[in-house]
């Protein structure tokens, strides 16, 4: 198909994404390979690692999946397969589908979720973080399992 057509207008390996708001980092996105196209405005990406800014510029919350959409007219990101959210050594996420908002501010995973935290281990559905605070919570908690 060609670009015209609704194939790749760009293809990268290595690529870089950087998204920003008043010249403040919001979120840097590294893809193993991405393919840029124009209808939708959207870049598709494989092998995805992306760190997330607190409100100073630092960054706060790390991403990995296998794959993932950055909609650029949508401010939209959504991750797929294998996704590990952390923040820090205090939180780890893990899920199958994640989904960031720039004007909200959050990452929500709205399937299953497992959650592990110096104080343990949650299993449950639906998580949302707030991407510039790194505050969170579980929608639905299924189990816990306490560390000794």
């Amino acid at each position: 198909m060609s670009p015209g057509k609704g194939g790749p207008v760009q293809e990268s390996w290595e690529a870089e994404i950087r998204i920003t708001e008043e010249g403040r980092p919001k979120c840097t996105i590294l893809a193993e390979h991405l393919l840029r196209y124009e209808n939708p405005d959207r870049s598709e990406l494989e092998g995805v690692r992306a760190t997330f800014y607190d409100r100073k510029g630092r960054a706060s919350i790390g991403l990995t999946a296998e794959r993932g959409v950055v909609y650029e007219r949508g401010d939209r990101v959504e991750v797929e397969g294998k996704v590990v959210l952390t923040y820090g050594d205090s939180l780890k996420v893990e899920t199958e589908r994640a989904r960031w908002d720039r004007k909200e501010g959050r990452i929500v995973a709205e399937g299953p979720v497992r959650i592990e935290t110096p104080e343990g281990e949650e299993v449950g559905e639906g998580f949302v973080c707030e991407a510039q605070s790194g505050r969170w919570w579980m929608r639905s908690v299924r189990g816990q399992v306490l560390a000794p």
